[in-house]
């Protein structure tokens, strides 16, 4: 029996979802703080976006977040698109995270 193929395109969907939870979360904990709103906002725009993302893209970005010592990266990246610096696409985070990891 093989084993499934990963999924990143499902895995980094359901990660993107995560994160609009949290700051649907935030959002009602702290309703004056419009920030949380707006990144969960732009969370669900980043999840709806993989999608379109090129297989290839996935797989060289799952290649290096698993060959990662760890993912310092991808969480700096993960607060910096929910604060102030928006990706417009899953595709340009991922695209981020390569350059990240290989320049």
């Amino acid at each position: 029996m093989t084993e499934p193929k990963f999924d990143t395109a499902s895995e980094l969907r359901e990660e993107f979802e995560r994160q609009a939870e949290w700051g649907r979360e935030k959002a009602i904990q702290y309703p004056h703080d419009r920030r949380n709103a707006v990144a969960a906002a732009h969370f669900d725009e980043l999840a709806a976006s993989v999608k379109d993302c090129p297989p290839e893209v996935l797989e060289a970005f799952y290649e290096l977040f698993e060959d990662g010592n760890d993912s310092v990266e991808w969480l700096e990246m993960l607060r910096r698109a929910g604060l102030d610096q928006w990706p417009d696409t899953a595709e340009e985070l991922c695209r981020n995270f390569i350059a990240a990891r290989t320049g």
